[in-house]
């Protein structure tokens, strides 16, 4: 045994250090993965994840930190009261892209260094819509619910 020629004290410390090291590495990925997991927005009035990215795309209503729970999420939005635009361009530094409006919302096709991947559309990568009516809506890439 390991133990035998050494003292049993430092076969015990050396144990507890190995199994220290151990805990701290898996503490360390479980905070990357969470941290990679994570939602992309402040959690709003409700918060929906998509399975895909497109407009037929199963999705799921939530809570925002049930996120690292679910597996393929492809997209994901919530709303919040008001006109929350200008705040949320500015928080994600977005590029607008373009606009369109429709019924009564007024939607922001936008580009954020802040938020990783993407779809073309209209010749521009966009991963940020926000779509403003009586609240606001924000998903990335595109929202694919009603909003």
């Amino acid at each position: 045994m390991l133990c035998d020629r050494e003292g049993t004290m430092r076969c015990l410390l050396r144990c507890l250090k190995e199994g220290a090291v151990v805990t701290i590495s898996l503490c360390c990925l479980v905070f990357c993965y969470l941290l990679w997991r994570s939602p992309v927005f402040a959690q709003g009035e409700e918060y929906v994840f998509y399975a895909q990215a497109h407009s037929s795309a199963p999705f799921v209503y939530a809570e925002g930190w049930e996120k690292p729970l679910l597996h393929g999420v492809a997209g994901e939005c919530t709303r919040y009261r008001g006109d929350r635009a200008e705040e949320l361009i500015r928080l994600y530094r977005a590029r607008l892209q373009f606009v369109e409006e429709a019924a009564g919302t007024v939607s922001y096709y936008l580009y954020s260094p802040c938020i990783a991947g993407g779809i073309l559309l209209r010749g521009a990568l966009v991963n940020l819509h926000i779509a403003v009516g009586t609240d606001t809506t924000v998903g990335t890439p595109v929202i694919f619910s009603s909003f």
